[in-house]
This record gives structure tokens, sequence and C-alpha cells, in this order.
């Protein structure tokens, strides 16, 4: 009889260790997986503190269906992903949203000036000319431009 209680009490030690080691290995798992969440939360603050943008001039076509918008970078970080910023209109009362692309109810970049550093990216001082294609009916009076990391800037027309 002593020979099994020394064989049970073996192996519930054992199954003690290696719970004891899930465990512990579970919390330093979710350990790390929180202090990476945090670090790129933390990353995507700064980045978002040092974004600016400032809408230096809008016009209006003669032919009623089309707005120019000129935005400039004022702040520090550059700004590449364009085709995920967003632009508002308000016409009546309500805000319409417009998406980047070609033709009617969308956005797209007519030029940026000067485009050296990093072609094709909204670089610190540079500035970008976006055209805005909206109905003739709708007539915007004020414009939003929203960067995709949630900066944004708006103008009365």
């Amino acid at each position: 009889m002593g020979s099994a209680a020394l064989v049970a009490t073996a192996i519930a030690l054992v199954l003690l260790i290696i719970t004891a080691y899930v465990i512990v290995g579970g919390t330093l798992a979710t350990a790390q997986v929180v202090s990476l969440a945090q670090d790129e939360k933390v990353n995507r603050q700064e980045t978002r503190m040092h974004t600016s943008i400032s809408i230096t001039g809008t016009s209006l076509s003669e032919t009623g269906s089309e707005l120019n918008v000129l935005v400039q970078n004022t702040g520090s970080e550059t700004i590449t992903d364009l085709s995920h910023m967003d632009v508002l209109l308000i016409s009546d009362a309500e805000p319409v949203y417009f998406p980047e692309g070609n033709g009617q109810g969308t956005w797209s970049v007519v030029e940026i000036v000067p485009d050296r550093i990093h072609p094709g990216a909204l670089d610190p001082d540079e500035v970008m000319n976006i055209s805005v294609q909206y109905t003739p009916a709708n007539t915007p009076t004020w414009v939003k431009v929203i960067t995709p990391n949630g900066v944004y800037d708006s103008s009365y027309l």
C-alpha cells in the first residue's frame, strides 16, 4: 500500500507542476500581447499628435460639379495612405461622404506641390490639390478633409 500512495503523490505533483506551468505560460503570453497592443496604441497616438493639415483654399468650378480643395500638411508627419483619406461635403443639412476614386460622387488627387521627397505622399509643408466631383444640383457650402489617422480640417466655401 505504501507504494500506491507514493505513486499517487508523484502523479499529483506532476499534474500540479504542469497546471502551474500552463497558468504561468498563459499569463506571460497575455502580458506580452497587452504590452504590444499598448506600444502600438502609443505609437499611433504619437503619430496622430504630429499630424496636422490645413485647408488653404477652395474653389468651385464654373460647371458646378467640381470642387477643388487645397490641403497643406502643417504637421511633422508624412501622410502616406492618401486612398484612406475621407472627404465630407455639406450642401443642404447633413454631411455627404465622398470616397477616393474617379467619377461622380468621389474625390481624387490632382497634384501635390512640390512632390520631391516621397512621390505620391503628402510630406510636411507640401500642398495637395484634390478634386471632388459632386452632383450639380447640390452645391456644397462646407468641406471637411480627414486623414487616415483621424486628423481633420474643415472650411466653409
